[in-house]
């Protein structure tokens, strides 16, 4: 009786493989005790997919594949096309008839705006010392930003700007950048109206965009948008270190001011203005800068004079430039920005598009820095040290990430396959990261092989499932997919045995071993 049930399960067993090869191609059969293992190799296959570093050997479903890796971490563009830390004097020209008002202070290594410089003179009406009426902008003098406007891009302004304590109450200054144009003189200046009120802070400021038009006069000014700050909000007060940014975005002559801390308690970036530029304020700036309109500027004695000061200054093209973005990252892995003594300037996770930004608000270049990544479980990936780190920076983490194998049927149904790990040597890295993900052509992952540090976290994907896209002929059915950080010099390598399970307990089976190998 036993024997009848066996030999009815057999024959039931081989009706199930006939229907599976309708199309008269045969599988192989090496087992029958309990589930069937076929070899239809000549049905599913592994093809070379052609990936930039990964060299194979393919031979049906036995492959072996070696991976260059890539490694540390390295300036992937920098959008800043000026930077300037004023260590060194720099050369910077000034508008017309502001010679002599911009200095460099040699001890602070930052620039000074002596707005005192153009004379004041006695109101015997009033009995104060005034300054007269005088708007200046002084630009970088090999900066021409010509081509960018040209091309539509947008061009960015920040540094970090202050003043002095001596100012009186009812004072009005308008500070902020300049766009010009050195052959008519025309000016757009986009930041902060300022009037002074009692003590160092509590200044009531408005964000500010305007329109100097020098053909028609020095001040003939066009206000093209104005914004109050929110409600508690520090003006251009004094002796408070202001991160400042404006910028104009030339495709849609957008105008826009940013800042930081421009409230109390307050650590978030604000657009404080927008201000659309129409076809009659339009000209072609050629020049970007910083600029100062001593709208009305009074003093009892002369005992004490106010000055503007700024440094950290930055241009940048089509980038914000109090942002620095880390590319290359898995979701989740978090990146650290350090200054020259180890101290935190910023850190921030990766979301799924692997990307990390960075706020370099209160520095714009950070010189001597390291960027520090670190993976989801807090381990180090990779470390780099850098001359400068500057706003609109973007750095890419090097790895290997991509297509090691695609894997290819002629099977007139689909399947369910998964990756199993069999050995590896990547266990003796002391660092190190290999992530082995299995597709579907439909772009669908299972969960990954990990070895991590040494430590293999998983040894096996999760299922996957495949199917003809088209009818007839053979199709792509997924890939192998290798994402791997190594230190420099290290190599390691992963034997793998793929599972194909082409029919309810009918299995077979593909081998890989996959070396890695860091440059």
């Amino acid at each position: 009786m036993r024997g009848g049930r066996r030999r009815l399960a057999l024959a039931a067993l081989a009706l199930a493989m006939l229907a599976l090869v309708a199309d008269a191609t045969l599988f192989a059969v090496r087992s029958l005790e309990g589930s069937v293992h076929a070899e239809p190799t000549w049905l599913i296959w592994y093809q070379d997919p052609g990936t930039p570093g990964v060299v194979t050997s393919i031979d049906g479903l036995e492959a072996s594949a070696t991976v260059e890796v890539p490694t540390g971490i390295v300036l992937e563009k920098r959008h800043a096309i000026y930077y300037d830390t004023f260590d060194q004097q720099p050369n910077f020209t000034s508008s017309p008839y502001c010679s002599g008002v911009l200095e460099w202070n040699q001890t602070g290594h930052y620039m000074v705006v002596n707005i005192s410089a153009l004379g004041w003179y006695y109101d015997r009406r009033y009995g104060v010392y005034q300054l007269p009426r005088w708007y200046c902008y002084f630009y970088p003098s090999s900066l021409d930003i010509s081509s960018y406007v040209a091309n539509g891009s947008g061009v960015y302004a920040a540094a970090i700007m202050w003043r002095n304590g001596y100012y009186y109450v009812g004072d009005w200054l308008r500070v902020g950048f300049a766009y010009a144009n050195d052959t008519t003189w025309d000016s757009y200046l986009i930041g902060l109206r300022d009037e002074v009120l009692a003590g160092l802070t509590g200044d009531n400021a408005n964000a500010t965009a305007y329109y100097y038009n020098y053909s028609q006069g020095t001040y003939y000014v066009s206000l093209l948008n104005e914004s109050s700050l929110p409600s508690g909000a520090y003006g251009f007060e004094g002796l408070y270190h202001h991160n400042m940014s404006a910028g104009i975005d030339f495709n849609a002559w957008d105008a826009g001011f940013w800042s930081i801390g421009l409230t109390v308690n307050s650590s978030s970036t604000l657009r404080a203005l927008k201000a659309y530029i129409n076809e009659s304020y339009r000209f072609t700036p050629n020049r970007v800068g910083v600029g100062v309109d001593t709208e009305y500027i009074y003093a009892y004695t002369l005992d004490g004079l106010p000055y503007i000061y700024f440094d950290n200054f930055v241009v940048t093209v089509d980038a914000y430039p109090w942002l620095v973005n880390v590319t290359g990252l898995l979701p989740g892995w978090r990146v650290v920005l350090l200054n020259s003594t180890g101290g935190v300037v910023d850190e921030a996770t990766a979301g799924s598009d692997g990307v990390a930004s960075l706020s370099v608000w209160g520095y714009l270049i950070v010189p001597n820095a390291s960027i520090e990544v670190y993976d989801d479980q807090g381990r180090l990936v990779a470390r780099a040290s850098f001359s400068y780190v500057v706003g609109g920076d973007v750095y890419r983490v090097e790895r290997f990430a991509g297509r090691v194998l695609d894997i290819y049927s002629d099977l007139a149904q689909g399947f369910v396959t998964w990756l199993e790990l069999v050995d590896t040597n990547c266990t003796l890295l002391d660092s190190g990261h290999v992530y082995i993900f299995l597709y579907n052509s439909s772009g669908a992952a299972a969960a990954p092989i990990e070895v991590v540090d040494g430590v293999i976290v998983s040894s096996s994907t999760g299922q996957v499932s495949a199917a003809p896209t088209g009818s007839g002929g053979s199709w792509l059915a997924g890939w192998i997919w290798a994402t791997a950080y190594l230190p420099g010099g290290a190599r390691c390598f992963v034997d793998l045995r793929e599972v194909f399970e082409v029919a309810p307990g009918v299995y077979t089976y593909g081998r890989a071993r996959i070396v890695f190998s860091a440059r």
